[in-house]
């Protein structure tokens, strides 16, 4: 129970985040600023939360081990960001935030269908691949309606 619990409130957060965000695009003169802002607080919580918690840095082997593409999930993150920064005030934010779980779904199906990334093949249902279409149609409801 936890841990659906935990998924269903970072959605809460993601959907706040995508509007404070399209707020601080407005007030800091850019996506781009948003998005940096976004990210400085994050790395400082992060820091603070790790320090608090007394924990102790990877060793070098440990952070050579990892991936180079794995490094660019960051990347992604700071994409994520300035796009929902740049989008949100335009799209509004259930809009937005619809596309945004809609193209999660589908890719999340895929990757997992195939194992990208994780190695370990989930395979897609038919019961699965409805469900992500629904979600689809449904954004294409909310687009048109806009």
């Amino acid at each position: 129970m936890l841990y659906p619990l935990a998924a269903l409130l970072g959605g809460v957060a993601v959907a706040i985040q995508l509007a404070l965000n399209g707020q601080n695009r407005s007030s800091l003169g850019g996506p781009l600023w948003a998005a940096l802002a976004n990210n400085a607080v994050g790395l400082v919580g992060l820091c603070l939360t790790l320090l608090l918690v007394g924990a102790r840095l990877p060793d070098a082997t440990s952070v050579r081990s990892v991936p180079l593409l794995h490094w660019c999930a960051g990347l992604l993150g700071a994409a994520f960001i300035t796009m929902n920064a740049y989008v949100t005030p335009r799209l509004g934010l259930a809009t937005t935030f619809l596309l945004v779980l809609a193209g999660q779904l589908a890719a999340s199906l895929v990757i997992d269908h195939y194992g990208w990334v994780t190695g370990t093949p989930k395979p897609a249902s038919p019961a699965m691949v409805v469900g992500v279409g629904l979600v689809a149609v449904g954004a294409l409801f909310v687009i048109r309606s806009r």
